[in-house]
């Protein structure tokens, strides 16, 4: 389909900073051991949408709409950075994370007001929600081999709360009036 292509296009430019995560975990071995894992530096870019739907429509005679915006199958890579230290053994690491993200579902809905006078939009994100899986999950580094799988699980909860807030964050803080530019270079409003 040729909206989805395009829309691709404009994806695959996207480059989306995650916040910082932090993952301590404290195990006794034969002692008390704390792992102290911090994984920064995260982008994740996106490569491409499966489906992509534009629904406008008025809500109030004066031409203010309400565009929903839903993408599915959305794939996106991400990469990033982490050290550890760990106390009861005093060992340290660094290295890189990677992962691969479906976002199975983003669905963002914009409130957009247009004025009658000019050609001027101005719009707000009204409700967002997203549901992603992560895979392909790789902790490469030094130091770290033997205890990666302790943080494996915590991390890809971690990195998943965070990549889905995030999305929305993004969604929220763009400009209104390149959000109304992209959307009716795709889909014009009529």
């Amino acid at each position: 389909d040729d909206d989805v292509a395009a829309f691709n296009e404009v994806l695959h430019k996207l480059r989306i900073p995650i916040p910082d995560v932090s993952v301590p975990i404290e195990r006794k071995i034969l002692w008390a051991v704390t792992f102290d894992l911090e994984v920064y530096d995260l982008e994740c870019a996106a490569v491409s949408a499966g489906a992509v739907a534009l629904d406008a429509a008025p809500v109030t005679p004066h031409r203010d709409y309400g565009v929903a915006l839903n993408i599915s199958a959305m794939i996106m890579t991400c990469t990033g950075t982490w050290d550890y230290d760990m106390t009861g053994w005093w060992s340290s690491g660094t290295g890189t994370v990677s992962v691969d993200v479906t976002v199975e579902s983003l669905a963002a809905s914009y409130g957009v007001a247009i004025d009658t006078g000019s050609s001027s939009y101005s719009a707000a994100l009204t409700e967002c929600a997203t549901a992603g899986q992560l895979h392909n999950l790789e902790i490469r580094g030094t130091g770290l081999g033997v205890f990666a799988p302790l943080f494996e699980t915590r991390l890809e909860k971690e990195f998943s709360e965070r990549m889905e807030e995030e999305i929305c964050n993004r969604a929220t803080n763009v400009d209104p009036v390149e959000i109304m530019l992209l959307l009716e270079s795709y889909f014009p409003f009529t």
